[in-house]
């Protein structure tokens, strides 16, 4: 034991000589070394049955922020704070999710969807034009309406309402017949006699149609272009003034 640079060989000597450093415990008075575990709130490390160092599985804790619940130990894991489903339908796929934020990296939903509703009115008069003595409809004008997907994000459904008034000057014993429609599939919408026996002026109903127009891409734009017509006239009817309301009302999908 010369190597110790005493004379004395005892344990006693021997341990009294080694010391230990962070993270290490010894007891001089045993010569026993072992792990010095912290037992600050938090720490997991722990002596499992064999005297071994052990962190047992999902026992690292951390502490979570709004939105998070659970603080990732076995029974507690960490999971998003959420609410439960509320339909009657199971979810399916394709239902829309969470997202992160590219930018901010916070968790975000998808946008808002988009439905609007806006209209065009036109109010157009005419010299005592002749209405149509043809059985099929013959257009008198044509209307537009320029349509635009209000939503950036997604397609839209686009549905058409159109109003139309078209005045008649009707002579006695008189008939005609106002329609509407796209160039190709106009349909009759009303009817007009005059069964009487003096002319009358400025006649006019009110018809009014819905329709599924189209679907709009994301941001698209498109138009729709509505004819007013006249047909089956009897006796020299005339048309003097064509009032068109066309209204686009846009549901995103």
């Amino acid at each position: 034991m010369a190597r110790c640079g005493c004379s004395d060989t005892g344990a006693s000597s021997v341990r009294s000589l080694l010391s230990a450093d962070n993270g290490v415990q010894y007891n001089s008075l045993t010569g026993h070394f072992m792990a010095d575990i912290s037992t600050n709130p938090g720490n997991n490390l722990t002596l499992d049955g064999s005297g071994k160092l052990f962190v047992p599985t999902g026992s690292a804790t951390v502490t979570t922020g709004p939105g998070i619940l659970g603080d990732g130990s076995g029974p507690n894991p960490v999971r998003a704070n959420v609410a439960a489903w509320p339909y009657p339908t199971a979810p399916v796929t394709g239902s829309q999710g969470v997202f992160v934020h590219p930018g901010t990296g916070q968790l975000v939903s998808p946008p808002i969807q988009v439905a609007d509703l806006v209209s065009v009115n036109y109010d157009r008069t005419y010299a005592n034009l002749p209405a149509s003595s043809s059985g099929t409809p013959v257009v008198a004008d044509t209307f537009i309406i320029n349509l635009a997907n209000p939503d950036p994000n997604r397609p839209c459904l686009v549905f058409i309402q159109r109003e139309v008034k078209v005045r008649f000057t009707m002579p006695a014993g008189s008939s005609v017949g106002s329609s509407q429609g796209i160039p190709g599939t106009m349909d009759e919408t009303a009817r007009y006699h005059n069964p009487g026996t003096a002319s009358i002026s400025n006649v006019g109903i009110l018809t009014t149609k819905l329709q599924k127009n189209t679907s709009l891409a994301a941001g698209a734009v498109s138009s729709f272009t509505l004819s007013v017509g006249t047909e089956n006239a009897v006796g020299a009817v005339t048309y003097s003034r064509i009032e068109v309301n066309l209204r686009a009302l846009y549901i995103a999908q």
